[in-house]
C-alpha cells in the first residue's frame, strides 16, 4: 500500500464511522436497551465476566502501563 491507498482507506472508515454514529444517534432508546440486554445475556451464556479492580491481570496491565508512561518522560 502506498500513502494514497492508506489515506483513502482511512477516509472510507471515517465515513463508515460517521454513518454508524448517526444511526446510533437516531436509534430509539428502547432498541438500544434491548441490544444492550441481549449483549449482556450473551456474555452470561458464554460465561464472560467483567474484571474487578483487584483482578491480577488488570493490576499487571496497569503496572506495565505505568512503567511505559514513566519511560516516556
Amino acid at each position: 500500500m502506498n500513502r494514497e491507498d492508506v489515506r483513502l482507506f482511512i477516509e472510507r472508515w471515517k465515513a463508515v464511522e460517521e454513518i454508524e454514529t448517526e444511526e446510533l444517534r437516531r436509534m430509539h432508546s428502547d432498541v438500544r436497551l434491548r441490544q444492550t440486554a441481549a449483549a449482556m445475556r450473551l456474555g452470561t451464556v458464554l460465561n464472560l465476566r467483567s474484571r474487578g479492580e483487584d483482578d491480577p491481570e488488570t493490576l499487571e496491565v496497569r503496572r506495565r502501563w505505568e512503567k511505559l508512561k514513566g519511560a516516556r518522560t
